[in-house]
């Protein structure tokens, strides 16, 4: 994911000179759960209302992400090319 920087547990792209960003969670080489975001108001997430709200909210999603892989509720399918289960995520 040579286009997103890690950004606390999730990853936040893109990396050149843009005035948007979007937030991600890399789970595999070939899963890739795609979040919100919003235009860049400065440097950091918390300087722009949607970004902050956006990269908050992809954190929660990755937390219970992996309370759900731990307990068994979600699996990566054989060929590891998706995640399989209960994949609800109530935030």
């Amino acid at each position: 994911m040579r286009y997103f920087r890690p950004e606390n547990n999730v990853s936040a792209g893109p990396i050149t000179f843009s005035r948007l960003r979007i937030y991600c969670i890399r789970c595999s080489e070939n899963i890739v759960i795609l979040g919100g975001g919003g235009e860049k108001k400065g440097r950091k997430a918390q300087d722009g209302a949607e970004t902050w709200k956006a990269l908050k909210m992809m954190m929660a999603v990755d937390k219970k992400l992996v309370e759900k892989i731990r307990a068994g509720e979600i699996w990566y399918s054989r060929d590891l090319m998706q995640l399989e289960g209960e994949l609800f995520i109530g935030i």
